[in-house]
């Protein structure tokens, strides 16, 4: 059915007149907005949000707008007198005396008929009623048939049309004028704000990643293509992240052709076109996911380098000296003996203690230092002390004696700490 169908019946209803008054209605309507499919649907959609905030006035269940419209409570209260008639005549039926063993079963298909017909009712109004408290933002993924539907839903006219049968309660769709049970009525598209969080943390894991330069990107890539997976097996919910605004973003308006009605229709309608569309979807995460990637690694990599050079022109100039320094970090780092001057210092009582060069125990009246106090003695080059680590865990392990290289190269010698 078309946009501008879609938006007469709506205002139909909403009018709730017939014959020639209703055309005169739709017609006003649709003169006044010429081939504007973006008007009729901002329209349809702003009677859909106006019917659903007075509703959430009152919020009242399906049920109690039944018995609230005069004319829909009579013919309830009609079909449920016909039912306890029929159910007291089967209750007469299936206790006779005189009524054999055929005329029992009958009453007992009746009775069965009749219990069936009220949990037909209680499921048409238990899903009316789901669709009516229904939470969260609604999608710019709705049709404008769906919005036409909910709109009707949460309108005070709606309980007016419906028809109580045998096998449910019964109502005409706006969108294609079918008469349908309540069930059938489709739940609204709900903005999937969780899935777009997910979406979202995915890429940002890529680009953090980018900059671990012993990740590749194959590696990041199966994790992308396993979380975009996820995204669109949740058949119900998926459709949001392509209609629906994301900060600035908006995938079908930017990556589809064509109307945008008929766009988010034809992903409901037709599997070839929404599996076309999803994969499309999939490629442009994955490669918005590659391009962060890309450009993090691209900023790790330059700052490796310019470290790097700088790096090389103090081992060029000093690298007995560097290596000296070096062994001191490596010492702090990972909790084990290092040279500093002419001293040896091991790991001792949460610190740092001068150790017998040979046996590498802590020297009786050795004084314990901490971290920053080797730090400050040691006075490391810039190019050096950036790869010292803020934090250690201590590793119970033999220390071994390292090489001490030629302590007269270092820039301080400074003299053994004593009590």
């Amino acid at each position: 059915m078309s946009l501008k169908e879609s938006a007469r019946r709506l205002y139909q209803a909403r009018a709730g007149v017939s014959g020639d008054a209703k055309k005169r209605v739709a017609t006003q309507y649709l003169q006044q907005l010429p081939g504007a499919i973006e008007k009729i649907a901002a329209n349809v959609e702003g009677k859909r949000e106006e019917a659903a905030n007075q509703w959430a006035k009152k919020r009242q269940s399906t049920l109690d707008q039944v018995k609230g419209t005069p004319e829909t409570r009579a013919k309830f209260a009609e079909e449920l007198d016909a039912m306890k008639t029929r159910y007291d005549a089967a209750i007469r039926k299936s206790t006779g005396p005189f009524v054999g063993k055929k005329g029992k079963q009958e009453a007992a298909d009746e009775i069965a008929a009749i219990n069936s017909e009220i949990k037909a009712f209680q499921e048409d109004f238990t899903s009316m009623d789901a669709i009516l408290n229904e939470q969260g933002t609604y999608s710019q993924g709705n049709t404008v048939g769906d919005s036409a539907d909910n709109a009707w839903i949460y309108g005070d006219e709606s309980t007016r049309t419906f028809e109580f049968k045998e096998d449910g309660v019964y109502a005409t769709r706006i969108s294609d004028g079918k008469q349908v049970r309540l069930r059938d009525f489709k739940k609204p598209l709900m903005k999937w704000n969780e899935g777009i969080e997910n979406a979202g943390k995915s890429l940002t894991v890529a680009s953090d990643l980018g900059a671990n330069l012993k990740t590749q990107w194959p590696q990041v890539e199966e994790q992308v293509l396993m979380k975009a997976d996820e995204l669109i097996g949740n058949k119900n919910k998926f459709k949001s992240l392509i209609f629906d605004n994301i900060g600035s973003f908006n995938f079908a308006e930017q990556n589809l052709e064509g109307d945008l009605n008929t766009l988010k229709e034809r992903y409901d309608t037709d599997p070839d076109f929404k599996s076309q569309v999803q994969n499309q979807w999939k490629a442009s995460y994955l490669a918005e996911a590659k391009e962060r990637f890309d450009e993090t690694r691209a900023a790790e990599q330059t700052r490796v380098e310019e470290a790097t050079a700088t790096i090389k022109t103090f081992q060029q100039m000093y690298p007995n000296q560097y290596n000296a320094q070096m062994s001191i970090v490596e010492g702090l780092n990972e909790n084990k003996a290092f040279v500093l001057g002419k001293a040896v210092y091991v790991p001792n009582k949460g610190g740092f203690s001068q150790a017998d060069p040979g046996t590498l125990k802590p020297m009786k009246d050795s004084a314990v230092v901490d971290k920053q106090t080797i730090i400050n003695l040691a006075q490391l080059d810039p190019t050096v002390s950036k790869f010292l680590q803020t934090t250690s865990e201590d590793k119970k392990e033999e220390f071994e004696l390292p090489d001490m290289g030629d302590p007269n190269l270092l820039r301080t010698t400074p003299t053994p700490l004593t009590k």
